[in-house]
């Protein structure tokens, strides 16, 4: 597995994007979260069609009723992105489930519910941890551009530090859906310059020296 240390070694290869090419960068990145069941009902797809057991690994999925009783007593609301991921499945059963967010397996709700100090630990105001592996985390904000001017709702990288990994849920999907497509596994060794590839794809700049996304 490689971790933050070996993506910052990747984006070295990527730092000359020319001033131009930087101009292009649109000012935010929005978050439509009516654009995240077709992606997961297309990344759903993708895994079957190339090996993975979704049927073995994955929860059932919550109903929103079931999302609200979990969440009762917490001190915000939580995101719609977070009530679309776990209404499509539950997280995942066990060791062994496929680490599909990069290299991160999602998390049951409950679960999720129970790393809520992860954030503050890293100085972050509310978020929602829904991904993990080993003390690595994936989160998502709670209020709305409340980490950066111009994304709306990242996804937040936290191990040794904290990083913007997505601009927003569906295209942290839409990475993971081509990642899968041409074969790339995500945090193992080799194929690591078309993991990249695709990750900016979807990412523009990401990881750059230059990139005006990232948190400070």
């Amino acid at each position: 597995m490689i971790r933050s240390a070996r993506i910052a070694v990747l984006a070295l290869a990527v730092w000359g994007l020319s001033a131009a090419a930087r101009a292009k960068e649109p000012l935010v990145y929005a978050s439509n979260p009516d654009d995240i069941t077709p992606r997961l009902v297309s990344l759903e797809t993708t895994m079957a069609a190339h090996g993975y057991d979704v049927k073995r690994w994955f929860r059932p999925g919550l109903r929103r009723a079931e999302i609200d009783r979990m969440a009762k007593g917490l001190a915000f609301p939580l995101p719609e992105e977070i009530y679309r991921l776990y209404e499509w499945h539950d997280g995942v059963l066990g060791d062994g489930a496929p680490l599909i967010f990069r290299d991160h397996y999602l998390m049951p709700l409950a679960e999720a519910l129970r790393h809520l100090d992860v954030a503050r630990s890293y100085d972050l105001p509310p978020a929602i941890p829904f991904a993990e592996f080993e003390g690595s985390y994936l989160l998502l904000p709670v209020a709305k551009y409340g980490l950066h001017p111009a994304l709306e709702r990242p996804v937040i990288h936290l191990h040794q530090g904290r990083d913007v990994y997505f601009y927003n849920v569906p295209r942290m999907l839409d990475t993971m859906i081509d990642w899968i497509r041409e074969g790339v596994r995500p945090g193992h060794v080799g194929g690591e310059e078309k993991e990249l590839a695709i990750w900016r794809k979807h990412n523009p700049t990401i990881f750059d020296r230059s990139s005006a996304y990232q948190i400070q």
